[in-house]
């Protein structure tokens, strides 16, 4: 290092040119003032920048960037002075006469901390990033839904990626010791296919969310609320009052229907009247079911008509909707539905159609008896 023009000068002072590990007094003292120049030096950087990145976030459509934002100023001392006092201590030291081993020494711990300081950076921006994203149980009053749930792997990939780091950087072979995760990897794959078929389909489930938990979904002959998405199974709590435990692979595999975003229900109901019934009353009846169903808070009609024959009777068919996606008011309209046009048909005398059967016998007379 290039010494100052008073150096020399300094130096005539007793006190300064005694000497200590290979440097004078006077380089300590000029290495603890380039500490206190790089701390200040580096302070004003970080505020100059955070100044420019705040208003860069202000200007954005989205809130999450100055969430994370106020996150990273509120952790300033815990997350960014670390780097700040690592800087001013390693320009510090480099201005000191030291040894080449010592130098080296110096490199690799400053590149070990560096990379720890970025990597627990790195987890406590995505810690709240995911937490901001995720829904909180209104039980326990904790971050819940899958993405909360991978954020421990997310975490544990961080980490790996920064301790291979640290050791290529030391001259480590790392090529080998990939080779044995691979290896290792594929041993474990094979040995819990099972396990890892359901972490793929949870990354699966997570990435493109075909339901979220408080979803009213159906699969496999089973309906229910998801209560709980794990990293292995799902948890449904059935309409029978029983919570279903379905693997992940499984529900990745099926066909699922999820009724959260369903605005209304489709009804399809077919009416039979017996043969009996006059012209009039069979027009009447289309008008009957229109109004019945127009009459109900929360149904929409969509169409009646008489659709043709059976064997025992006219038949109708009838489209009408239900407003909104709870399977409650789905069943209690169309109850009422069903008993006010069992009032309407008895009040202008129509049967509903049913299996019969006439048979007619024919005496020795010819004379038609029906039974």
């Amino acid at each position: 290092m290039e010494k100052l023009p008073f150096y020399k000068d300094l130096l005539s002072y007793d006190i300064f040119s005694k000497v200590y590990f290979n440097n004078h007094v006077l380089d300590y003292i000029i290495a603890i003032l380039i500490f206190i120049l790089a701390t200040f030096i580096l302070k004003i950087a970080i505020k100059i920048t955070f100044s420019t990145v705040e208003k860069f976030t202000k200007n954005t459509k989205t809130n999450l960037d100055d969430k994370i934002f106020e996150y990273i100023k509120l952790r300033s001392g815990p997350v960014i002075n670390p780097f700040i006092y690592l800087g001013a201590i390693y320009a510090a030291i480099k201005s000191l006469t030291l040894s080449k081993g010592f130098i080296q020494v110096l490199d690799q711990i400053t590149l070990i901390l560096v990379v720890i300081l970025i990597a627990r950076f790195v987890t406590d921006v995505l810690k709240y990033y995911v937490i901001s994203k995720s829904k909180i149980d209104t039980n326990t009053g904790t971050p819940s839904g899958a993405l909360y749930l991978l954020l421990p792997i997310m975490k544990i990939i961080i980490w790996i990626i920064a301790f291979l780091t640290i050791i290529s950087n030391m001259g480590f072979d790392i090529s080998s010791i990939l080779a044995g995760i691979g290896i290792g990897g594929i041993a474990i794959a094979l040995a819990a296919q099972s396990f890892l078929g359901d972490i793929l389909s949870f990354i699966s489930i997570v990435a493109d969310k075909p339901f979220e938990i408080g979803d009213y979904i159906a699969i496999n002959n089973i309906e229910g609320y998801v209560v709980k998405i794990g990293i292995k199974s799902v948890r449904i709590a059935s309409i029978k009052g029983e919570e279903v435990v379905l693997p992940n692979a499984q529900i990745t595999s099926s066909q699922l229907h999820n009724y959260r975003k369903m605005n209304k229900r489709r009804v399809d109901l077919t009416l039979q009247v017996t043969f009996d019934v006059p012209n009039e009353k069979l027009e009447e009846i289309n008008n009957i079911i229109k109004d019945i169903v127009s009459n109900q808070e929360g149904a929409e009609f969509g169409r009646s008509h008489f659709a043709g024959f059976s064997d025992f009777g006219y038949i109708f068919k009838i489209v009408y909707y239900i407003i909104g996606n709870d399977y409650s008011t789905y069943m209690n309209i169309q109850q009422v539905v069903s008993l006010e046009l069992r009032k309407a048909l008895d009040n202008i005398k129509v049967n509903f159609a049913y299996p019969t059967q006439d048979v007619r016998v024919f005496n020795q007379t010819n004379q038609i008896k029906e039974i």
